[in-house]
């Protein structure tokens, strides 16, 4: 069996500059118009959200011991666990252009991103026990997924598209490797989800819509931004995390001063 190559992040940086990555960012931001669905349209509780953000969590747990015990195998030519290795091979065949080469014996990008979401679900959990001015809802927590679910990817994208068109790059002042193009696209794709998760939120009365809100979501966009501008690897964390502080903390000056 062929190996599969060195693992090292220049490597993965120069290999991304070629390729876009579009099926690994489809499995960023596909998750987000599921919950979107779930929560909006089916009026999901927050015990059934809080089952099926159990079940992804055992679903990347089972996925990450996979892909490290099918990795060993693979290695080891078939010999001890053939038929793992097998599994294996095929699924380095299907998820061809998704895994980068230093996730293929490291902790893949699905589990920051899913942690992240844990940290704002249980937030919503804790604020139900908190007075008025820290309320967090099931909705405010899907505003904290559209900024990480679409914003994260496609401002990769765009940057990539950009630098494989050889068009010139703009620099960050405080971070010369990303640029005002990849910042502008984070902002602009996520603002897009944004207005279209609120849209649909008002549709089914499940939203009033307030000037704290509107800057609540303005500035969480942002700090989403510029935390992916600076935080490197295991962003997806710290964009939901930073995201919902910012949130959660517009919420309460808008209160105070209401």
């Amino acid at each position: 069996m062929p190996e599969e190559g060195t693992m090292n992040k220049k490597s993965d940086y120069l290999d991304a500059k070629k390729n876009l990555e579009l099926s690994r960012a489809l499995f960023h931001y596909i998750f987000h118009p599921i919950t979107l669905i779930m929560i909006i349209f089916m009026r999901g509780s927050t015990f059934e959200m809080a089952v099926v953000l159990g079940i992804v969590n055992l679903g990347i747990l089972g996925y990450e011991k996979f892909r490290r015990a099918g990795y060993a195998a693979y290695l080891d030519q078939g010999t001890q666990h053939p038929r793992l290795a097998t599994c294996y091979a095929w699924f380095q065949r299907i998820t061809h252009g998704m895994i980068r080469k230093h996730e293929i014996t490291g902790t893949s990008a699905m589990v920051p991103y899913v942690l992240g979401l844990d940290v704002v679900f249980c937030w919503v959990l804790v604020s139900s026990l908190l007075p008025a001015p820290l309320g967090f809802s099931l909705l405010d927590a899907l505003f904290i997924m559209t900024v990480v679910a679409w914003g994260d990817p496609f401002a990769r994208i765009y940057a990539l598209m950009r630098y494989n068109a050889k068009k010139k790059k703009h620099p960050l002042p405080w971070n010369t490797g990303k640029s005002w193009e990849g910042f502008g696209a984070f902002c602009l794709v996520a603002g897009l989800w944004m207005a279209i998760t609120t849209v649909a939120a008002l549709s089914m009365e499940m939203l009033v819509l307030t000037p704290t809100i509107i800057v609540a979501q303005v500035l969480a966009i942002f700090a989403g931004a510029v935390t992916e501008s600076v935080s490197g690897e295991k962003d997806n964390f710290w964009i939901s995390l930073f995201a919902l502080l910012v949130y959660q903390t517009t919420l309460i000056v808008g209160w105070a001063f209401s």
